[in-house]
């Protein structure tokens, strides 16, 4: 396997099993892709952060017993309704996997709002 095929296979997506002991469950949280991280740069430019902790969990929160992703679209709402701290927490995790977190985002924006 040469150079390319060896980067291109490569699973260099950190993941995480993480007890929620508020809600009485264990889950998944993975790193998000470069397209994901995009769309939060993007999401983060148009200063659309309501739906921000929903949208994190949604596209990086597994259920570790099937591996599929846990929530849908659907559920940005309920999603948006829980606790705050809990919410903090697990986009904290699903950042450091990722390398990136809201602050640096909102810092680029501070540095040029267009």
């Amino acid at each position: 396997m040469g150079t390319r095929d060896t980067i291109l296979t490569a699973d260099d997506l950190g993941s995480r099993i993480v007890d929620v002991p508020e809600w009485g469950v264990q889950i998944e949280l993975r790193g998000m892709t470069g397209k994901q991280r995009m769309k939060l740069w993007e999401a983060t430019q148009a200063k659309s952060r309501e739906h921000f902790y929903a949208d994190l969990l949604i596209a990086c929160t597994y259920d570790p017993d099937t591996d599929e992703l846990l929530f849908e679209p659907a559920d940005r709402d309920a999603i948006g309704s829980k606790s705050g701290a809990v919410l903090d927490r697990l986009t904290g995790i699903i950042n450091e996997l990722s390398g990136t977190s809201i602050d640096d985002a909102e810092e680029k924006i501070e540095a040029d709002p267009t």
